[in-house]
Parts: structure tokens; sequence; C-alpha cells
């Protein structure tokens, strides 16, 4: 018989060794695309499990594929409104937590037509992916972003307990002004030189600045549409060093070859030569990677060769 003394430390060893398992009888589930919705879209503070549960009822929800990379979360699909388009959907995909108790969301609205917009979620109360019913889930920080080829997001990972890397879809445009389409849009393009911004982006902020032609003509003469690829600008974020939302640029990742060849807007066909330059220059073939010094340097050389002659 075991001596009542010893009992405590055996068990603790057992416990420990996983021999033993401790069941709870907290409800837990991954949360609804609904609720994550509520709080990113809605302007509520927080939503608890139960409320989350009325949120969500009598919506369905399915997992797209892992290799569409606009829709492959959890998603649900919004009551038909009678429009010709519908009224479109919205999901989550849950990518990975934060010291602090953070998580990293990265979520996708559609409403209704063809158009998903992107954005990155820091909320509490999700460790692990999931919702537990003596928790709530409350928004922290909201980055967002655009969509499909017009800075819609195309990975995402976290990386440490304080940092993530994630890559977007760049148009020309977005390749020669990365995350500066929504300020562009909203008419606020002389703040975009005034904008807190890394180090290493200070030459090309200048060069925009200094530049001869009205920044008009580089929006004018770059492609700009939701399906004009051009390459895959990476970013990383680091909680504890923040610049701001959006993070350091690591790297821009082209595709080979290039598809804009001669057009008549002739800043980008000069960007185009550029880019085949360098590719030629480091013997790529079918990807063309430029760090970020290189990034800046191939920019400085646009602005200088290409948009004053535009």
């Amino acid at each position: 018989m075991i001596r009542s003394s010893l009992a405590p430390i055996i068990f603790s060893v057992l416990l420990s060794c996983g021999l033993i398992f401790l069941t709870s009888s907290t409800q837990a589930d991954p949360v609804h695309p609904r609720c994550v919705e509520a709080i990113d879209m809605e302007g509520k503070s927080s939503v608890d499990f139960y409320n989350c549960g009325r949120l969500s009822t009598g919506l369905s929800t399915y997992f797209g594929s892992d290799v569409d990379g606009i829709r492959s979360g959890l998603t649900y699909s919004r009551p038909y409104d009678g429009s010709t388009t519908g009224a479109g959907y919205y999901g989550y995909q849950y990518v990975g937590d934060l010291a602090g108790q953070l998580t990293l969301l990265r979520t996708y609205e559609n409403p209704g037509g063809n158009a998903v917009t992107d954005a990155l979620l820091l909320v509490r109360g999700l460790q692990d992916g999931w919702f537990r019913e003596d928790h709530y889930i409350k928004t922290v920080a909201k980055v967002p972003f655009g969509n499909r080829c017009a800075s819609g997001i195309h990975n995402v990972s976290v990386i440490s307990a304080t940092r993530y890397r994630y890559s977007v879809r760049a148009t020309p445009f977005d390749f020669v002004l990365p995350n500066q389409r929504t300020q562009y849009l909203q008419k606020k393009f002389d703040n975009i030189l005034d904008s807190s911004v890394t180090i290493r982006d200070r030459s090309t902020k200048n060069a925009l600045a200094g530049a001869s032609v009205g920044k008009e003509k580089i929006y004018q003469s770059l492609s700009f549409c939701a399906n004009c690829c051009l390459a895959n600008m990476v970013f990383e974020v680091d909680l504890e060093h923040p610049i701001d939302g959006y993070g350091r640029l690591i790297e821009a990742q082209i595709g080979l070859p290039i598809n804009y060849g001669t057009t008549t807007l002739d800043a980008q066909s000069c960007l185009t030569e550029l880019l085949n330059g360098k590719a030629n220059e480091k013997l790529s073939k079918y990807e063309l990677r430029l760090p970020a010094s290189e990034y800046h340097d191939l920019i400085s050389q646009f602005l200088t060769h290409c948009v004053q002659d535009a």
C-alpha cells in the first residue's frame, strides 16, 4: 500500500509525464467569423463567448482551400440581401500567438462582387486559436491592406514571440510606393512624404520629394488594377521595436519573365527595363529577389531615370 504522504508526489510525477490527464469542463471552439467581423468592422469593443453564439446563430461556416491565397480560412457567407452582387462573405485565418497574450489573425472581407480586402488583426482572447467560454475577444490593433494584386496579403507567419512576417501582392504602383495606396486614394499624397518610415526608406522618400515631375504622374504612369500583379513585397513587424503597423521591408520578389513590356506608360516601361537589367545582372531565371537595400537603390534609379522623363 502506498503511504499517504507519498501519494501527492507520485500523482505529480505521473501528471508531469503525461500518464494522468486532467479534463476541464470549460468549453472551447474556434471562434465564428461573424464574431471576428463584429469587433473588426462594426466597432464592438469586445465579444464574449455567449454573445458570439447569439451573433452567429444560423450562420454556417466553411473552410476554404489551402491553395486559395484569398479565401483559405474559416469563412461564412452573409445572408442574401436581394442585391445583384450578393451580400458577400467574411473570414479569417489564425496565424499564431505572440507575447502579451496576443493572437495574430489575417482577415478578408468581400462586400459582394469580386473585390476582397485583407487586414491583419491583433486580438486578445484567442490563444492557440480557441475561444473559451470564460473568455472574450478584443481587438488590440488593425492594419488594413488591399484587394488581390492591389496590396492584398499573399502570406503571413509568426516567426517569434514578438515578430511576424508577411508578404503582399504588388502592382507596379504598389511596388514603387508600397503601403501608400490608401493614402493616395484619400488625396493625402503630400502627407506620405512626411510619414514615419524606416531609416532605409529615407533615400526613396527624399528622391520622391525632389522629383521634378508632379507626384500625380507617378500614379498616372503605373498600372494600378487589382489584377496587375508584378511582385510580392515581404515585410517584418517587430512588436518590441515598432515602426508602424506595416513594419520594415525585407525584400521584393519579382516573378520572371516580367509581363509588363513596352506600353504607352513610359515610366512603367522604364521600370520593366530596370528590373530586366537587374535580373540579367543577377542571372535570375524564374524569380528576381531584391533585398531591401537593392530595392531602394533600384527605386532611386527609377525616380532619377524614369519619372523625370515620363
